[in-house]
């Protein structure tokens, strides 16, 4: 009978239950002494009127019409025909019972909400956070889930009320995109509650409070160390990173601890603009550590500016936006870090393991909030506290890493300049040492050079005289000498006439320049030999409906140039004329042995040789080969010049070899197309203000800007600018340049 008894004690609750219907909640004591600390979020069995009317929370009101609803009367992301918008003020009510064992244990309820509040239990009003007082009147407090008692003495059947206003519900979805509407309410044990909001209280605080405060302190560090020395750019963008962490920080602050509803939502909207920030700066300054090109910053730059202005169109579409940013600064910080550590960068195994790991962190935390749809850094759970401990180390490996770069790079620039001093410091000692014994050495000969001096001077008279004696004998000679600068002159003369006339011969051998432009119209050729003769050449052939033109540069210029010169261009005609061969790789491999076999190269020590340039012109199909012996060609299409790289050997010389083959590149032309091919004498001169090499940079700068002009007013404008280039300096090589427009 004792049995049967507790058992009827144990079930009476749910009898209690039974009597009161269906949408009741019953609460046991093994709800809390089975798992201690546990506590129950109350979602279930409200009941809702929209509206205020008094009396609504007296006990004995009869609710049982009123629809069945959750607390936090969230917005749908759809919202319906059947949606009706919440007035802005309601009362909830919830039916419990708890059974005899909970009357001894302190309960307490915590409350969270964007509005106001009263709270009634068993129609007596036990709890109020801000005002109620009509649409303009109200006050809204948020309670930030402080636990508040609930005294439950008696067993059975309660009823809490909740007379709730938030008259800035709509508002703050339009503005906000913020979709509870209503509250949220916990029940636990009061002591555990209270322990545990305290301590998280605390802790939060602190951590919120100790990483701004890091994040600003090493914010203004930076900066400071920018203003002072602005080359180094990098403190600029790590400032800036690190404002924004202590923003989100501070934010994240108000987001948990402002009791004032508009500021949590402002808070937590400002993301929006701080993560932005964040990225943009993250991005500038590893563009800055690890690279030279800014066109990815470009893009990031405008897509950081692009992401709040589709947040505030769009919510939805914003934080997706931001978060396509988040992934793709992150993708390029752990691709530069790891090129960076790959290659060796100067301090990129300091800088990248924090980098990498706090990168990695975020990659991480945005791959689960994206496949579990929320992610919680919080002590609540383990996985929470897990996530908690590694963000803290993941921010932290950050500041931590680029302080130990700092002291790195401080302490390697002491080492050297300690070693440096100690450098100065030997060499002045040794001076010094040196400039004494200087002393002592001229203190001891002061006497013997008195002597010396007078010894010599004797000399010097012996010397006058023989001085003049000699000064006759070289008038003589002077007159013989005169008579055979003559004699020279008239030698030198000859073989200038000799030249001259070798440079008509190397003139005949070149192909009519006329006949180039007859077939050729929009083109030039500009060839300006160092020596009278030249050791560039130029070659010109059409056969079968195509058009071959080739530059040649000779080993040497002037007469050895010009003879080699003329042996190519003859071995050319042979290839091209007697054997038919028309492809510009198949030319270049047969001209190489030829050259090899005319000097005989490998078997003597001549390393004679040419670096030549084949272009082939099917002017009906604008199809372009093209074959290289260490010469490019060049191709102008619109605002860009293409680089057409030859094979990195020359037809003979030193590295000659019969099995050499080249490369034939085929390239489809366009109408308008301008191609380019030459010798290094242009790019070589000295000359400018600064007695510099033009160099093929400046060169290539060079075309581009005059890519309008026709070819022959082209022709007219190299050859100025040649000249002026040059000014008084000698032209240290023969210059040849073709250019042929489409």
């Amino acid at each position: 009978m004792k049995n049967v008894f507790l058992i009827v004690l144990l079930f009476m609750p749910l009898l209690l239950f039974g009597q009161q219907g269906k949408n009741v909640t019953v609460f046991t004591i093994d709800s809390f002494t089975k798992d201690p600390g546990t506590t129950f979020n109350l979602v279930k069995n409200w009941r809702f009127h929209d509206g205020d009317s008094a009396g609504l929370g007296a006990k004995e009101i009869d609710d049982s019409k009123w629809p069945i609803v959750e607390p936090a009367l969230m917005i749908p992301e759809k919202l319906g025909k059947d949606y009706k918008p919440f007035s802005g003020i309601g009362w909830f009510r919830l039916h419990f019972t708890i059974d005899t064992g909970l009357s001894n244990i302190s309960l307490a309820y915590a409350l969270t909400y964007f509005g106001a509040s009263e709270v009634y239990l068993d129609g007596n009003k036990i709890d109020s956070s801000g005002k109620i007082n009509g649409k303009d009147g109200s006050q809204y407090i948020d309670p930030q889930s402080l636990p508040q008692p609930l005294s439950l003495t008696v067993a059975g059947a309660h009823i809490l009320a909740v007379k709730y206003a938030n008259y800035n519900a709509q508002r703050n979805y339009k503005i906000f995109n913020c979709r509870n509407v209503g509250f949220e309410m916990k029940l636990g044990e009061s002591k555990l509650m209270t322990i545990r909001d305290h301590l998280q209280t605390l802790y939060n605080t602190f951590i919120y409070i100790l990483f701004f405060g890091i994040f600003i302190a090493v914010s203004c560090l930076h900066l400071f160390l920018y203003l002072y020395y602005r080359t180094i750019r990098t403190n600029l963008f790590f400032s800036i990173f690190c404002f924004s962490v202590a923003l989100l920080f501070l934010a994240f602050h108000f987001m948990r601890f402002s009791p004032i509803p508009d500021l949590q939502l402002i808070s937590s909207n400002a993301q929006a603009f701080i993560v932005p920030a964040m990225c943009l700066s993250l991005s500038g300054f590893i563009n800055e550590l690890y690279s030279s090109k800014k066109g990815r910053f470009r893009f990031i730059l405008v897509y950081s500016i692009i992401c709040p202005i589709i947040f505030v169109i769009n919510h939805t579409a914003g934080v997706f936006a931001i978060i396509s940013l988040g992934f793709a600064v992150l993708v390029q910080v752990i691709i530069r870090t790891i090129w960076a550590i790959v290659n060796k960068v100067k301090g990129s195994r300091i800088l990248g393991t924090g980098v990498l790991f706090f990168t990695l962190f975020v990659f991480f935390c945005l791959v689960f909030a994206l496949s579990t749809g929320s992610i919680n850094f919080s002590d609540d759970t383990t996985i929470g506290l897990i996530l908690l401990v590694i963000l803290v180390l993941a921010i932290l490996s950050l500041p931590v890493s680029i302080s130990l770069f700092l002291a790195w790079n401080f302490a390697s620039v002491n080492k050297d300049l300690k070693k440096r001093l100690d450098e100065v410091h030997e060499l002045s000692d040794k001076n010094l040492e040196q400039e004494q014994e200087k002393k002592r050495i001229l203190e001891n000969q002061k006497e013997e050079l008195e002597h010396e001096v007078a010894v010599r001077t004797t000399e010097v008279v012996a010397q006058k005289d023989k001085i003049e004696k000699q000064h006759h004998e070289l008038l003589i000679e002077k007159n013989k000498s005169e008579l055979l600068l003559k004699d020279l002159q008239v030698k030198n003369q000859a073989i200038t006439d000799n030249i001259t006339y070798a440079k008509r011969i190397q003139s005949a051998i070149l192909p009519d320049i006329n006949l180039i432009y007859k077939t050729l119209e929009d083109s030039f050729v500009l060839y300006l030999p160092k020596d009278i003769v030249s050791g560039d050449f130029y070659a010109f052939a059409e056969k079968h409906g195509k058009v071959l033109i080739i530059s040649g540069d000779c080993t040497g210029h002037g007469v050895s140039g010009a003879l080699m010169s003329m042996i190519g261009s003859s071995l050319l005609n042979q290839i091209i004329i007697e054997k038919g061969i028309e492809q510009p790789a198949m030319i270049l491999t047969q001209l190489n042995t030829a050259v090899i076999d005319t000097f005989r190269q490998g078997e003597n020590e001549s390393n004679d040789g040419m670096d030549v340039s084949i272009c082939s012109f099917d002017l009906n199909s604008y199809q372009l080969q093209f074959a290289g012996a260490n010469r490019p060609l060049w191709l102008v299409r619109g605002n860009e010049v293409e680089v057409i790289k030859p094979d990195k050997f020359p037809i003979g010389g030193l590295q000659s070899a019969r099995d050499r083959n080249f490369t034939n590149n085929a390239i489809q032309l366009q109408k308008g197309d301008i191609v380019y091919i030459f010798t290094d004498g242009y790019a070589d001169q000295f000359g400018g203000e600064n007695g510099k090499k033009l160099m093929s940079t400046r060169f290539k700068e060079l075309l581009l800007s005059i890519r309008q002009m026709e070819m022959k007013a082209q022709e007219k404008y190299l050859l100025h600018y040649f000249e002026q280039w040059k000014g008084d300096m000698e032209q240290v090589d023969d210059v040849l340049v073709i250019g042929i427009r489409v």
